[in-house]
């Protein structure tokens, strides 16, 4: 199976040990100092948040542009990246594999990576809680458990659209990664330009990563409807849509 293939080699890249070891290093050193007593800012593009409490401090692995989500699109991309500079994917073709087998294969491994590295966030925060005797409420814990899978699943699905969709290695990285830090700025700014030549699309907006992501937190909320069928409409898309660019690449 492709996907056996992925995770072989995935345990040997030496990047996505780093993405590893960084995730947990920041979860438990972060933790560790807001724990005790500290307050802690972190700033994205000008964007200050400062952590009072340590439930803070697992949101902000929910909140996929406040770092997290920097380190799953690093390391998806680059792994993408890697069959893109050495071929590895013609090699898949030529045995005859389906291009969208190989696609798919992609999505799934690159989200099982995903999740993996959110799970070593919050559980290394929580373990970290516990240790030192300041544990963080297990049904918060769940609760961002939950509604983390759906962001990153709909994240993942973007990064790897992005990533098969440029046959240049570097582009899908670059263009990956810009999207992460730029995505609201684009969808705010598309909003605008149709605004003015008098075309609603403010309901579009319910249905991009950003809405997804912005609700997340918020505990009122229907997670079937707001979340979760949102998150399915952009898999389903920009699964159609990559897999669509990826079969018009010659071999």
């Amino acid at each position: 199976m492709l996907i056996k293939r992925d995770i072989l080699r995935a345990l040997k890249s030496f990047h996505i040990q780093v993405v590893f070891i960084i995730t947990i290093l920041f979860s438990g050193i972060f933790t560790f100092f807001v724990a005790n007593g500290n307050k802690i800012g972190i700033s994205v593009f000008g964007n200050l948040t400062t952590y009072k409490d340590l439930s803070e401090v697992l949101l902000n692995g929910l909140d996929y542009t406040k770092g997290l989500g920097f380190l799953v699109t690093f390391a998806i991309a680059l792994f993408i990246a890697g069959e893109y500079q050495f071929n590895t994917w013609q090699h898949y073709i030529c045995s005859g594999r389906k291009r969208t087998e190989i696609y798919i294969s992609r999505y799934i491994f690159a989200l099982m990576l995903a999740i993996t590295i959110f799970l070593m966030y919050t559980l290394s925060s929580y373990f970290v809680s516990v240790i030192l005797g300041k544990s963080i409420d297990f049904s918060k814990f769940i609760f961002i458990i939950r509604r983390g899978v759906i962001v990153y699943m709909a994240l993942t699905s973007i990064v790897v659209f992005l990533s098969m969709s440029f046959k240049n290695h570097i582009a899908g990285i670059l263009g990956s990664l810009a999207f992460v830090f730029l995505e609201k700025d684009i969808i705010s700014m598309l909003i605008n330009i149709f605004n003015k030549i008098n075309i609603n699309i403010e309901a579009f907006g319910k249905f991009t990563l950003m809405k997804i992501n912005a609700i997340a937190p918020i505990d009122n909320i229907n997670i079937l409807t707001e979340m979760f069928l949102p998150c399915v409409l952009i898999i389903i898309v920009s699964t159609l849509l990559g897999n669509y660019c990826f079969s018009k690449f010659e071999v």
